[in-house]
């Protein structure tokens, strides 16, 4: 189960422009730019027979950087502050391990 702090942040990103919840969870916080206001879209995060797979996006679309707003850059900032390292899972640098 996920912290307070990161189930907030994670819902406000499923609000985000069109994100899939297997995009929300396959962003990685070299996908992150709190400086710019931006995630970037790089790999989908699955399950396949219980086990987490992740892919690229379906279509060259599919790559894209979207704009993060104050509210939910705040949010990631404390959650990269409170994680002390980029290892936040299971998966090295997963913004929302299980």
């Amino acid at each position: 189960m996920l912290s307070p702090a990161r189930a907030s942040a994670r819902e406000a990103l499923l609000t985000v422009g069109t994100l899939r919840p297997e995009e929300v969870c396959g962003l990685r916080w070299r996908d992150v730019d709190l400086a710019a206001s931006t995630i970037t879209i790089r790999t989908a995060r699955t399950l396949v027979d219980g086990k987490p797979v992740e892919k690229a996006p379906k279509t060259v679309a599919g790559e894209r950087v979207l704009p993060l707003d104050c509210t939910l850059v705040a949010r990631l900032r404390g959650q990269r502050q409170n994680s002390g390292d980029l290892r936040l899972g299971m998966f090295c640098g997963e913004l929302f391990p299980r």
